[in-house]
C-alpha cells in the first residue's frame, strides 16, 4: 500500500524486490552518508573524534565540553554516539586503549602490592569506569588480569623483553637507563618495578632511573646538573633490591674519579627541551672520534682524552685549546 486507497501493483517478483531494496536499502543508506560527511566535517564532530582517539574509546558527555553544541545538531547521545563509531577505524584507537589498558593495570597492581583493597567499581571516577567498560567485560575480569600483571615482576624474561622492544632510553647488556622526565612514556611493568622500589625507599632525589634486565633491582641515580654540564658526574645512588625489599646508598660527592654520563639524548625523550642540543654534541664528539675508547665512562679517563686530542668542551660544545701548553 503506497496510501489510503492507493496500491502498488508488480508484474513480477523481481521489480517488487527492486522496489523494496530501493526504500528499505538504497535511500537510508544515503541519509546515513550525508550524516557521516556533516559529523566529519563540523568543527566540533571533528574535535570530538579526535577526543575519542586520544582516550581510546568514545567521551563522557562531561569529558566533552562542547558536548551540547554536538547535541544541537545531531541529536541525543546514543545518535552521536552511533556516528563517531561508524567514523573512527578501529587501528584509530588501538594505541590508545594499549595505554590506557596499561595505566589501569599498574593501578590496580600498585594498589595490590600495598596490600590494599581494590575500590569498588562504584567508588572510582566516571572516566575510569568508561575505561573498564571499553576495555573489559567486567570489573572483576580487569582485578583479576591486574593481580596477573602484578606477578610479571618476579619473571626476568619479561622485563629484558620490554626492555629490548624500547626505542628510548640507554640499553647495556644488563641494565636500562632512562631520565625521569620520560619515565610516563615506560611500559606498565617498569612503572610498576620503579614504583615497588619507591615503596622501599619513598621518593627521593634522581635524575636517572635504572633498571637491571633481571627485574630485580633499580637505582635511583643522582647527577650533577644533568642539563647545564656536557657530562654531569655521578653525585650518588641509591639501588633497591626488590625480593628482600632491602637498599643500598653510596656517595660519590667527594669521589676524585667519579662515573660521568655520555650520549645524553640516549636518556631523554625527543621532545625534552635540550634534546637537539644533546644529539649535536654527541655528533661532534664522534666525529672527533671521542666515543670509542672504554675509559671515557669516568672523569679522569675522559679529561686524557680531551687533553691528547687539544680539545675542551664549553657549554655543549667541543673546541680546540687555544693554547695547547
Amino acid at each position: 500500500m503506497a496510501s489510503l486507497g492507493i496500491a502498488y501493483v508488480f508484474k513480477d517478483e523481481a521489480a517488487e524486490s527492486d522496489y523494496l531494496a530501493n526504500i528499505s536499502i538504497s535511500q537510508p543508506r544515503l541519509e546515513r552518508v550525508d550524516q557521516l560527511n556533516r559529523f566529519s566535517e563540523d568543527v566540533i564532530g571533528r574535535s570530538y573524534l579526535q577526543k575519542a582517539r586520544d582516550l581510546g574509546r568514545l567521551p563522557l558527555p562531561q569529558e566533552f565540553p562542547e558536548f551540547r553544541a554536538l547535541q544541537e545538531m545531531f541529536g541525543s547521545q546514543q545518535r552521536i554516539e552511533k556516528l563517531a563509531s561508524n567514523l573512527l577505524r578501529p587501528s584509530a584507537l588501538s594505541d590508545a586503549r594499549q595505554s590506557k589498558r596499561e595505566d589501569i593495570l599498574t593501578f590496580i597492581a600498585m594498589i595490590r602490592l600495598r596490600g590494599l583493597k581494590v575500590p569498588p567499581f562504584r567508588k572510582i571516577p566516571p572516566e575510569s569506569q568508561a575505561d573498564i567498560k571499553a576495555l573489559w567485560p567486567s570489573y572483576r575480569a580487569a582485578i583479576e588480569e591486574g593481580e596477573a600483571f602484578l606477578f610479571q615482576m618476579g619473571k626476568p624474561d619479561a622485563v629484558r623483553h620490554i626492555c629490548d622492544t624500547l626505542a628510548f632510553g640507554k640499553k647495556l647488556p644488563d641494565d636500562y637507563y632512562i631520565h625521569r622526565s620520560a619515565e610516563h612514556r615506560l611500559p606498565a611493568l617498569l612503572r610498576l618495578l620503579a614504583f615497588a622500589a619507591r615503596q622501599v625507599v619513598g621518593e627521593t632525589d634522581y635524575e636517572v632511573v635504572k633498571f637491571s634486565l633481571d627485574g630485580r633491582k633499580v637505582s635511583f641515580l643522582r647527577y650533577q646538573a644533568f642539563d647545564e654540564v656536557p657530562h654531569p658526574e655521578l653525585r650518588s645512588s641509591i639501588r633497591v633490591h626488590l625480593p628482600t625489599a632491602s637498599y643500598t646508598i653510596r656517595d660519590y660527592s667527594n669521589s676524585d674519579n667519579p662515573a660521568i654520563l655520555h650520549r645524553k639524548e640516549a636518556f631523554v625523550d625527543p621532545l625534552y627541551p635540550k634534546y637537539t642540543v644533546f644529539v649535536e654534541l654527541t655528533r661532534q664528539e664522534e666525529a672527533l672520534g671521542l666515543l670509542s675508547r672504554a675509559d671515557i665512562g669516568y672523569r679522569k679517563g675522559w679529561q686524557a682524552l680531551l687533553s691528547e686530542k687539544g680539545l675542551e668542551l664549553k657549554d655543549h660544545t667541543v673546541d680546540r685549546v687555544a693554547d695547547p701548553s
